[in-house]
């Protein structure tokens, strides 16, 4: 919520009740193509027995924004055991343009991100960690650009 009030966004906070009941209410208003993503990201974000539960021992809803009518971003902590080798522990954005304007607000709000950090988010070696859930999610959830490092192509 801080990077959001240093850039100047206005936002309302969203607890996870609220935070599921925006992203219901998206699905109902969407097309069918755009309102099942929608209801897919809601049931993998929300019901334990979902896709991100089996993938991962954990999901921490940590805080999640709604900007205007123009995006929703949710940010996550995810904790991945593995056998015999530390577990990992994960922050993930998800961000949701809701719009086209939304759209180019996120992706300029990353790169203002990109062009302040010194340090990429994943190297190499954490993205491959992430590939067995990339794919996985990839399957089913159908979003574009999830098996791609967007850090690296879609906002240099």
């Amino acid at each position: 919520m801080k990077i959001l009030i240093d850039h100047g966004y206005k936002f309302e906070e969203l607890d996870r009740d609220r935070a599921k009941a925006v992203l219901d209410e998206l699905s109902m208003k969407a097309t069918i193509k755009i309102g099942d993503y929608i209801k897919a990201i809601s049931l993998a974000l929300f019901t334990p027995t979902t896709l991100f539960y089996a993938l991962a021992k954990k999901v921490f809803y940590n805080s999640g924004a709604k900007s205007g009518e123009d995006f929703i971003i949710l940010h996550l902590t995810i904790e991945i055991p593995r056998a015999f080798r530390t577990t990992l522990f994960y922050h993930t954005f998800i961000t949701i343009p809701l719009n086209e304007k939304g759209y180019n607000e996120t992706v300029s709000l990353y790169r203002k991100l990109r062009s302040e950090t010194t340090v990429e988010p994943l190297n190499t070696k954490d993205w491959e960690h992430l590939k067995t859930i990339r794919e996985k999610n990839a399957d089913v959830l159908k979003i574009q650009g999830l098996l791609e490092n967007l850090w690296q192509t879609t906002l240099t």
